[in-house]
């Protein structure tokens, strides 16, 4: 259990400092993990016909505000 408790301090003291770093960033992420989720609940409580023409160009953008955010963070070499 401690080490289950001790990730999660880990993972906070993470967000922690990347918000002081890069606020923007961080509501930007925060944002694009929003649009998973929210385009994720959308597929799944209109299946058998969700709709794709509108949940993708959203996925894909909440796709590219990830990538820009670990760009920005040096993730990506």
């Amino acid at each position: 259990m401690d080490q289950i408790s001790n990730a999660f301090i880990d993972i906070y003291k993470w967000a922690e400092r990347d918000y002081k770093e890069y606020p923007f960033r961080f509501a930007v992420e925060i944002l694009a993990w929003a649009i998973s989720i929210g385009c994720s609940l959308a597929m799944a409580f209109t299946v058998p016909t969700p709709p794709l023409l509108i949940l993708y160009p959203i996925w894909i953008a909440g796709c590219a505000m990830y990538g820009w955010a670990a760009w920005t963070r040096g993730s990506v070499s």
